[in-house]
């Protein structure tokens, strides 16, 4: 893809903000290519890895200057506040955190997937904080709603239909209440 996109001149943005969940997040990194392919732009963002949705923290790689000259007008002139940087930079200092969360991410990925396929729903596999499955329910989604209880409807997703949905690998104890819910509608 990296090579088709330098042929005909087109960006290509990869979005790495999933990775670290990975159990060895540096053997799929495409920022290694950076140099090699001028228009391969690397976005990555402390939301997921670090659970801090209401930062609102990422940075990207690029090794164009016209690029990153472009992204930098088009953004406000303090791009990231002093709560922000405080947080990014506390969260980095704790290797810790990263982790033990990718074991806990791991384990619980294992043990959904597992239960989820048990169930009879064809899950499509998956090393992140998330579980891709079909099922034969459309609307499951809206039934786990009434129940309290959001998964993401995937319809409005192109090539997917109505019976794809994305859940999120949670602790034990959220991922139990989960399939507790999910069992009431399986097959």
């Amino acid at each position: 893809i990296t090579a088709r996109c330098k042929k005909t001149g087109t960006l290509l943005l990869v979005d790495e903000c999933f990775i670290d969940f990975l159990p060895r997040p540096e053997t799929h990194t495409v920022k290694g290519y950076i140099k090699q392919y001028p228009g391969l732009i690397v976005l990555k963002a402390f939301t997921k890895t670090f659970a801090m949705a209401g930062i609102r923290l990422g940075y990207l790689f690029c090794a164009r200057a016209d690029i990153m000259k472009k992204i930098s007008g088009a953004g406000q002139p303090w791009p990231v506040s002093i709560p922000a940087q405080a947080a990014g930079i506390a969260a980095l200092k704790d290797e810790a955190y990263l982790a033990q969360s990718r074991i806990v991410i791991q384990k619980e990925n294992r043990f959904l997937r597992r239960e989820i396929n048990n169930m009879g729903y064809s899950v499509i596999g998956s090393e992140a904080n998330f579980i891709f499955f079909e099922s034969p329910d459309a609307a499951l989604a809206d039934k786990m709603r009434d129940k309290g209880i959001l998964i993401r409807d995937c319809r409005n997703c192109r090539g997917l239909h109505g019976s794809h949905f994305r859940v999120a690998v949670r602790k034990r104890e959220e991922n139990d209440i989960l399939l507790k819910n999910m069992r009431e509608f399986s097959g």
